[in-house]
């Protein structure tokens, strides 16, 4: 667990100013929170770039369930109850998260010197010579808080949590039996993967 660092960014419209993140080493109590979305791509490929093992995760859907049926291709993912990806809130959520996740992906590459090797298998993660794990925050209902930057950091905590204790490889939150991976299409625009096997995992979603 030693050298891992811990990402999470709360999506929204820049221009509106509901973008926020949240940052802090997993064995460390200091926590860093910010708005400003270059500064958080900036220290990821920081971090990076140091040799750290970074945990990333953004509180957008980050897969999507492709159902055999087509009239369940609508349907919440395993998890989701009524609070599912393609309501208005989710599926908005989820075209936001698409463009800035590349604009993410695309300035870690630019500024990490280092070579980015993707995972959303945790255990691959820990064990493996693999520096960038993608997970999925999920904040909903009352645990929503009027900062942006304050979300990210309770989906954070959650996580820290699980993986300190570790319970984090038994965390299905939210699961999808034939998921669509959005998040790995965004590492291949931003050239920074070319798995395609990527596109057909689920992630690690962590439920507050």
């Amino acid at each position: 667990m030693k050298n891992i660092s811990v990402w999470c960014a709360d999506i929204g419209s820049i221009k509106a100013n509901k973008f926020g993140w949240c940052k802090k080493d997993l064995l460390e109590q200091n926590v860093i929170l910010g708005k400003d979305i270059k500064q958080f791509a900036l220290g990821i490929a920081d971090d990076l770039t140091k040799g750290y093992k970074v945990a990333l995760g953004f509180e957008c859907p980050l897969f999507i369930p492709i159902s055999e049926n087509p009239l369940n291709l609508t349907s919440a993912r395993n998890g989701e109850k009524n609070r599912a990806w393609s309501a208005s809130a989710g599926s908005q959520v989820l075209s936001i998260g698409l463009a800035e996740m590349v604009w993410i992906f695309k300035n870690i590459k630019e500024n990490c010197k280092n070579e980015i090797k993707i995972t959303f298998d945790w255990n691959r993660f820990i064990n493996e010579d693999i520096n960038l794990f993608i997970w999925e925050a999920f904040v909903s209902g009352q645990s929503k808080t009027s900062l942006h930057e304050n979300d990210a950091q309770k989906a954070l905590d959650k996580f820290c949590y699980l993986c300190l204790s570790k319970k984090i490889e038994e965390t299905a939150d939210i699961t999808a039996e034939n998921p669509f991976n959005l998040a790995a299409c965004a590492l291949m625009r931003a050239n920074i993967s070319k798995e395609i096997n990527l596109l057909s995992e689920n992630c690690l979603v962590v439920k507050v």
